[in-house]
């Protein structure tokens, strides 16, 4: 019996961590790039229009909305060096990180993340995850050609 309380208590604190763990594009403190003394940047497709939320995060934070250089259908496509500061791609649903210091995803950490949001029954941030076409490269500019994993 008691080792089912263990299991319990585990469960527990996995369940309510996910909150803490959830990052947002429209909250400071998920663009906040702690690693940096420049503002942080936000890079979103070349051809997206900046949403309304966005713009209210750029009067509100210190974070800059640029658009990536071109449109990009394959990976390896862009030239990296095109890129000049390190940022976020632009996620249009809220995601979870793989700690609380981090601000984005990466692919091994996000394909367990959605495994525990799935048996933890929290299907639709599992979803909005899902949703991101490139999850397995990160969500991070700086490690935007890292091999992609089939999720």
């Amino acid at each position: 019996m008691e080792g089912r309380n263990h299991l319990a208590e585990i469960l527990h604190y996995i369940s309510s961590g996910w909150d803490s763990l959830t990052r947002s594009m429209t909250r400071c403190d998920s663009v906040a790039d702690t690693k940096s003394a420049q503002k942080a940047v936000l890079y979103l497709p070349a051809q997206m229009r900046i949403p309304q939320a966005l713009e209210e995060l750029q009067r509100n934070c210190p974070v800059r909305i640029e658009r990536l250089p071109s449109v990009i259908v394959r990976a390896g496509q862009l030239d990296m060096s095109q890129i000049q500061q390190h940022g976020l791609l632009y996620l249009e649903h809220p995601y979870v990180v793989p700690g609380g210091f981090f601000n984005e995803m990466y692919g091994w950490d996000s394909y367990f993340i959605l495994r525990g949001l799935l048996r933890d029954g929290r299907v639709g941030l599992a979803q909005g995850i899902a949703r991101v076409p490139w999850l397995s490269t990160g969500s991070a500019w700086r490690s935007a050609g890292r091999y992609r994993v089939r999720l």
